[in-house]
């Protein structure tokens, strides 16, 4: 049976986001998401044997376990702008992983790195949560 609840969050974006008033801290990075230029598309090509996976510029990482796709497939990650029209959230970082529709028999783990000098001033690092984007809203993740 396929695992669905990995596949919404690759198919979807990823961001990392802090619940605060901090749309000025959001408003001065618009040319970087972590210090990856906005739109830097990487991708990784992974077959039914898996693999550990690193891109642009080791910001985001993913382990596919042997037997997560059945045949080989090539996954984007790309980095992009602040999607949220929320002005209470401001984000950190965001992805877009593709292809869209793809569906894992396992499920993967997607390691998502921040340079804490990026946390707005007041804002402690435990506030931090990984939201996948649903529809229009933005859903929290485990």
């Amino acid at each position: 049976m396929k695992k669905n609840l990995v596949t919404i969050a690759v198919i979807l974006m990823f961001a990392l986001t802090i619940f605060s008033g901090c749309t000025e801290q959001q408003s001065t990075k618009t040319n970087t998401n972590n210090g990856v230029p906005l739109g830097s598309l990487d991708m990784f090509s992974v077959d039914s044997t898996g693999g550990q996976f690193s891109v642009l510029q080791n910001t985001v990482e993913v382990n596919v376990y042997e037997g997560s796709v059945s045949e080989p497939v090539n996954i984007t990650v790309e980095s992009i702008a602040n999607p949220a029209s929320d002005s209470s959230q401001a984000m950190l970082s965001c992805y877009e992983f593709g292809p869209e529709g793809l569906t894992f028999e396992r499920p993967i783990d997607v390691n998502l790195h921040y340079n804490l000098d990026d946390i707005p001033q007041g804002v402690e690092e435990t506030a931090l949560k990984v939201y996948v984007l649903n529809g229009n809203s933005w859903e929290p993740i485990g």
